[in-house]
């Protein structure tokens, strides 16, 4: 071989080597296509199942903040009953201090105390003490001449203010007793005398709210030391008891009001609404159920994430083939070619479909079958919100309509033209029903009541319970006539269902019925209309009850039994 041939085979093998250097540059950290495909494809996923989490999180946020302003509403109701005790007590006291000093000189003053505590049901026991804290006139014989000095509501009350106690031990029962004290004072402003009375904790103590509630409900009253002066349920062994460290009560001694989620006394964790009382320390508290509430919501969210995951899983595996199939093979058969082009060989021409892109159309597939899976579990999620929303409208006791589903009813009834009629019920003499027959026989009259009322109206009729033993009807595209008859025709049917009742004139249990019927372009509103029907509830009951009143109308018979 001569050198020139040598130098130029030496050119040619440099030449060679340079094309090779340009087509596959210098290599670096290797990482392999599927690896590549299914790392891009995993992040994706990951956004996306952490979009989908955290809107079912979302979900059951708004969930839980709706229970807790529930609650809280709840709580509410029971210190609007505090108060109202309060201000029936306090005035009531008010009018006793104007002959307290004719009933310390012997008047017949004395002699009313008794007829006091029978006229006001809020005040268990009244009495008259002198400056120096000795009771001269009481309503309780047991209570004369006893020594309330040391008390220190007393002391408040001399001092010219009304004072209002904390949970104390009743000097006669020994019992846990809350007590008002007004003071007496004279044209000159000298305190001669003070008006104290004992306030029954059955009626500022609103344990009535739990029949709104569910049968997992409960209501503490704490005094201000952390004690439990009355609670449902378990009232009668938590009575008394100090609960001022656990986190319940430490988290509402440290607040005026609020809400907390833990668990109760009993060991059930509930979302609890708290307030402080007037005039007091003590804290009332509503709590209903959190797990009934979350158990729902949690098994329809774990349901979604399994089989979002088991369809990625199922994504994963189907990548890796056709990413081999599909991807990798045609990659491979390129790199040969390119080989083969580098080596100086003329490569092969490869089948055409082997570098199609359309080869990726599997993945897509996959992808759309996961969104069909996910928005099958999406679908299913919302139908159990919306079975959870359905229970939120319904009246756990009776199973009708409850107070929000009316109010949100009638502020939706704004069509034009046709009339529209609103029934108000008041089951005559309830109060002394419970008391005679118990609860449990309130609740089950309840209940019937509900049905009856349900099953004599019209479909598209709405009966609803709003309160303890009131209920209401709404009434569409119907006159006061209609009104009218279809109140009578309730009336009827509950008198019909013949439920002893030994403390009724009636001797069964029967309804009063007011209603009220308006056009709305004649410009009056739900709110109006409900007052309206209102008012005529108060007139059937001034009737006599077991009777039917309208707000354009005089008295329908009411008489008639069947």
């Amino acid at each position: 071989m001569s050198v020139s041939d040598e130098m130029t085979g030496f050119s040619g093998r440099r030449a060679g080597e340079a094309r090779q250097s340009r087509l596959f540059p210098a290599r670096g950290r290797r990482t392999s296509l599927r690896s590549r495909l299914i790392g891009l494809v995993a992040i994706g996923l990951a956004f996306l199942l952490a979009e989908r989490v955290a809107s079912i999180n979302a979900q059951r946020h708004e969930l839980l903040a709706a229970a807790s302003k529930n609650v809280l509403d709840l709580t509410n109701r029971g210190l609007a009953q505090y108060r109202e005790v309060l201000a029936t007590v306090h005035g009531t006291l008010q009018a006793v201090s104007l002959g307290a000093v004719e009933s310390i000189q012997g008047g017949p003053g004395c002699a009313s105390l008794q007829n006091i505590v029978e006229l006001v049901p809020e005040i268990g026991s009244i009495a008259l003490a002198t400056p120096q804290g000795q009771v001269v006139c009481a309503s309780a014989p047991t209570a004369m001449y006893l020594d309330l000095s040391q008390r220190d509501y007393m002391r408040i009350a001399l001092r010219g203010h009304f004072a209002l106690s904390s949970v104390s031990s009743n000097y006669v029962s020994g019992l846990p007793s809350i007590f008002a004290a007004q003071p007496v004072v004279d044209d000159e402003g000298n305190v001669i005398a003070v008006v104290v009375a004992r306030i029954q904790l059955d009626l500022i103590f609103p344990l009535s709210i739990i029949s709104d509630l569910d049968l997992s409900a409960a209501v503490l009253m704490i005094d201000p030391e952390g004690a439990v002066i009355n609670a449902s349920p378990n009232g009668d062994t938590l009575a008394g008891k100090d609960l001022r460290r656990t986190p319940l009560v430490s988290y509402m001694l440290s607040r005026s009001s609020g809400t907390f989620t833990t668990a109760g006394p009993d060991g059930v964790e509930r979302i609890y609404g708290f307030e402080r009382l007037p005039e007091s320390n003590m804290r009332l508290a509503v709590g209903i159920s959190a797990s009934t509430l979350k158990a729902e919501i949690e098994t329809a969210t774990l349901r979604a994430v399994a089989i979002f995951l088991a369809a990625c899983a199922v994504i994963f595996i189907g990548l890796w083939i056709a990413g081999e199939r599909l991807m990798v093979r045609p990659v491979q058969e390129l790199a040969m070619r390119l080989a083969a082009f580098g080596r100086g060989q003329e490569p092969a021409q490869a089948e055409a479909s082997s570098l199609r892109i359309s080869e990726l159309d599997p993945l897509v597939d996959a992808f759309t079958d996961m969104a069909a899976r996910l928005t099958e579990r999406e679908t299913a999620l919302q139908e159990a919100n919306r079975q959870l929303n359905l229970l939120a409208n319904r009246d756990p006791l009776t199973g009708v309509a409850n107070r929000r589903a009316f109010d949100e009813a009638v502020e939706s009834f704004r069509g034009p033209g046709g009339r529209v009629a609103m029934l108000m019920i008041d089951i005559d003499y309830f109060k002394e029903f419970n008391d005679r027959y118990g609860h449990a026989e309130g609740d089950s009259a309840l209940r019937r009541v509900a049905a009856a009322l349900a099953a004599n109206v019209r479909r598209e009729d709405l009966v609803a319970r709003i309160g303890g033993e009131e209920f209401a009807v709404l009434l569409p595209r119907a006159d006061s006539a209609r009104a009218g008859e279809t109140a009578n025709r309730l009336r009827l049917a509950i008198e019909e269902i013949g439920i002893a009742h030994a403390g009724s004139t009636h001797g069964r249990v029967t309804v009063s019925i007011g209603f009220a019927a308006s056009r709305p372009e004649e410009g009056v509103g739900p709110s109006t209309l409900l007052v309206m029907a209102d008012r005529a509830l108060y007139a059937a009951k001034a009737a006599g009850r077991n009777a039917v009143r309208g707000n354009d109308s005089g008295a329908l018979p009411a008489s008639r039994s069947l």
